[in-house]
């Protein structure tokens, strides 16, 4: 199966096009020519860098051990980044036509695959995982994170509440 050594990397990109409708056929064309899987996720609705590893990380494990809950490697990737067991509310966390932030994955990682996103992203280094008040108000939304909860991580530890629930999917199953 490809790219499934458990090897990936993690690049942050903002779309450069204002309706990125066949982006991801594109990205499925350019994976497909690179050997690897590319796997787009909203960097709006994540908790930065270290949520998608963990999210990759699982996803990538439970395909391999054959208990999966998805039809595709990047669903169920998205799965875990949602911290959810449906496939209608993981689709939110992958690209729509108002992603303008993207975190892409690459299983495994593949430089020549990069160069050719290039023509449809821009990719940047900048500090993602930042939280702001308004992100943090979005996804105690999407995570399900009580006001009490908050309080008692802080917001300097917020982003571990957002982890534990990627975590909680595997007892979840």
């Amino acid at each position: 199966m490809m790219g499934l050594s458990g090897d990936f990397e993690i690049v942050q990109a903002v779309v450069l096009m204002p309706q990125p409708e066949g982006l991801i056929d594109t990205i499925r064309e350019i994976g497909s020519r690179h050997g690897c899987r590319i796997v787009c996720l909203d960097a709006e609705r994540l908790a930065g860098r270290e949520h998608v590893r963990m999210a990759a990380q699982y996803g990538i494990r439970s395909w391999k051990r054959g208990t999966a809950i998805a039809d595709s490697l990047e669903m169920e990737i998205l799965l875990y980044a949602g911290g959810t067991r449906q496939t209608s509310i993981a689709r939110a966390y992958g690209i729509d036509p108002g992603t303008r932030n993207l975190y892409l994955c690459f299983i495994p990682s593949m430089g020549g695959a990069k160069g050719e996103l290039e023509a449809w992203v821009k990719l940047v280094t900048d500090d993602w995982d930042e939280i702001s008040e308004e992100k943090i108000v979005r996804l105690m939304e999407l995570f399900g994170i009580t006001k009490a909860e908050r309080e008692i991580a802080g917001d300097r530890r917020f982003a571990n509440l957002v982890l534990e629930r990627v975590a909680l999917l595997d007892v979840y199953r």
